[in-house]
C-alpha cells in the first residue's frame, strides 16, 4: 500500500491529476519488495503507539525514516478528544519519529485522531517527503 493523500489537489476528486507520481511510488515498492532493489522512498510512517508521558502524550511512528518534519512549522490535523469528549486540535514538538502533544487543560483517557476524516490534508512529513498515514489511537488511559 502507498499512501497518496500528499497528491490530492481536491479532497472531493477521488481521482488525484499526478499520477506520474503515484506510478512512481508503486515501482519504488515493487522494486524494493519484489526485488529487493530500494530505488526510492514510498513508504509512509505509520501509528505505532500511544501513551502519556509526565504531561504529554507521546504517539511513535514506524517506517523506513528517520525523522518528522511539518510544514507550515505547525502540524495541522492533529486533535485531542479528552475524556469529556472535548475535541482540540493541537500541535506538537516533533522529535525523530515521535510526536509530543502537551496535555494542559485536557483530562484522561485520550485519544489522538491525525488526519482522520474525508476533508483534512495534514502538514507531517518523512525526511524523504512522504505523508503520513492517517490514523487514530484506542484511548489511552494515564497509569
Amino acid at each position: 500500500m502507498i499512501n497518496i493523500s500528499d497528491l490530492v489537489e481536491n479532497v472531493k476528486d477521488i481521482h488525484p491529476r499526478n499520477k506520474r507520481a503515484i506510478g512512481e511510488r508503486l515501482a519504488c515498492l515493487a522494486m524494493d519488495k519484489v526485488y529487493g532493489q530500494f530505488t526510492g522512498a514510498y513508504e509512509s510512517p505509520r501509528l505505532h503507539e500511544a501513551r502519556v508521558v509526565k504531561r504529554n502524550l507521546e504517539v511513535t511512528l514506524e517506517g523506513n525514516f528517520n525523522t518528522l518534519h511539518s510544514t507550515p512549522k505547525e502540524v495541522t490535523g492533529l486533535t485531542v478528544v479528552d475524556g469529556t469528549g472535548k475535541q482540540v486540535a493541537v500541535n506538537a514538538r516533533l522529535k525523530g519519529k515521535t510526536l509530543q502533544i502537551p496535555l494542559r487543560g485536557l483530562k484522561a483517557p485520550y485519544q489522538v485522531y491525525y488526519c482522520f476524516d474525508e476533508a483534512t490534508i495534514g502538514s507531517l512529513r518523512t525526511d524523504a517527503g512522504m505523508p503520513v498515514l492517517p490514523f487514530r489511537t484506542e484511548k489511552i488511559e494515564v497509569k
